[in-house]
């Protein structure tokens, strides 16, 4: 089963209460900058509540939020990913490139004549 980015913040949350931003990504195995955005969320809709100390916020449940957190947080899979073999140059398809509309659009820039 796998949960929701919201998801494994809010059951980090519940097993963890006062945490910064940093160690629930690294307990959901996220990078801060992708989790920016549901942490903003999440205490938008009043899930989550943040208390300043020392220069950092740390984050807890709030009673609404603990109705829906999850017990716990799924293991991470360790498969690996993946990667995508990329050219140096800028490939299009055949396909498109014979359609009309990427002629006119070549055409304009010069990579293909009249």
């Amino acid at each position: 089963m796998t949960m929701t980015i919201r998801g494994q913040v809010l059951a980090a949350l519940r097993n963890n209460p006062g945490l910064n931003s940093a160690r629930i990504a690294n307990m959901i195995g996220m990078t801060t900058k992708k989790l920016s955005g549901t942490v903003s969320a999440l205490l938008a809709d009043g899930l989550i509540a943040c208390e300043c100390k020392h220069g950092q916020r740390l984050y807890r449940l709030t009673s609404y939020g603990m109705q829906y957190a999850a017990d716990t947080v799924p293991a991470r899979s360790t498969d690996t990913t993946k990667l995508v073999l990329r050219t140096a140059s800028n490939v299009i398809c055949q396909e498109c490139r014979n359609s009309a509309a990427m002629k006119r659009v070549l055409m304009v820039w010069g990579r293909v004549g009249v």
